[in-house]
Order: structure tokens, then C-alpha cells, then sequence
């Protein structure tokens, strides 16, 4: 594997083919996808280091996400067996984030605690929701909880130290 695929970061989920000349319904893992300049090679695979190269040459947002077209795909038999492939893209070609904002990536991981310090848990996954994105939360002793990326938690993310610091206040229905 190279050190590039080891440094990939999905930034979309194939769903299905759309139409009969091989596009495909994308739900994208934040902003990124969107926002990618056009014609340019991504990677699409079930997993980074056997995904293959292909060039993205359109997007259209829809209701539903995002519909992609690849040049490598012209009829929805090429586009069916990617359903539930991943877009990748090498993490040095992100966009540059204000202090404030992260990618879903980042926060796997972390430690949940509370304003006093409390421990809730690890970040086990970031799910993207129409609403709100979440956080799922493996908690020590408990069931997993999900928690949503929103203000009223009070969020603070702390990069350096691998934190998100929740209001525990905000989150006693959910806990």
C-alpha cells in the first residue's frame, strides 16, 4: 500500500445507479464531495487500499444526497456492483477548515467528557443525518448512546488533546 492509500479519507457512500447510463446516487460524508473542483480522480472501493482509480466528471445535488457521474461508467450495469462503495480522496488534498470545524474523520476516537470531566465514552463513528450529524458513543459499562453535533450539547472539540467536552446538562434524556 502506499503511503498516499494510507492516508485516504472517504468523503461519500455509493448508494445505487441512477438512470440506465451509469450515474450513481451518492450520499456525501459532509461538504466535501460538493465542493470538489471538476474533472478529477478519486478512489472508489469498499475499503482504501483496494479501491481503484476514477474520474469524477460531474455532480448533481438532488433531494435525496448527490448524483455522480465517473467517465469509466456509461450504463447502469457498470454503476450496480459499486453500491455501497466509498469515494476517497488523499487527506493533504482537503480543504483547509477554520479553528472551529473538523471532518467526521477527526473525531473517531476521542473521549466524550463532561464540563467536570467526567468520562462518557469514545467516539466510535459519525453518522450524517439530514437533521444534524451524530456522534456514537461507546460508553464504559453501558449501551452505545448517539449524540448530536449540535450547540445546545455545548460542544468543544479539543484536537490536541482528543476531546469533545459535552454539556451534561443538555444530554440527561439521552444518557
Amino acid at each position: 500500500m502506499t503511503n498516499e492509500q494510507q492516508e485516504l479519507v472517504a468523503i461519500g457512500c455509493i448508494r445505487k445507479p441512477v438512470g440506465l447510463q451509469g450515474a450513481c446516487g451518492v450520499t456525501p460524508f459532509g461538504p466535501t464531495l460538493g465542493s470538489l473542483k471538476l474533472p478529477r480522480q478519486v478512489l472508489v472501493g469498499a475499503d482504501g487500499p483496494q479501491a481503484v482509480p476514477m474520474r469524477l466528471t460531474g455532480i448533481r445535488e438532488t433531494v435525496k444526497g448527490l448524483t455522480c457521474f465517473f467517465a469509466e461508467l456509461t450504463a447502469i450495469e457498470q454503476a450496480e456492483p459499486l453500491r455501497d462503495a466509498l469515494i476517497y480522496v488523499p487527506q493533504k488534498e482537503l480543504p483547509k477548515l477554520h479553528k472551529d470545524e473538523f471532518f467526521h474523520f477527526e473525531l473517531q476516537g476521542m473521549r466524550v467528557i463532561t464540563e467536570q470531566g467526567v468520562e462518557i465514552g469514545t467516539v466510535v463513528e459519525v453518522h450524517n443525518y439530514p437533521s444534524s450529524d451524530g456522534i456514537e458513543v461507546s460508553r464504559l459499562g453501558a449501551a452505545s448512546v448517539m449524540i448530536p453535533l449540535v450547540a445546545d450539547v455545548g460542544l468543544k472539540i479539543d484536537r490536541g488533546a482528543r476531546t469533545i467536552q459535552v454539556n451534561a446538562a443538555a444530554l440527561e434524556e439521552i444518557l
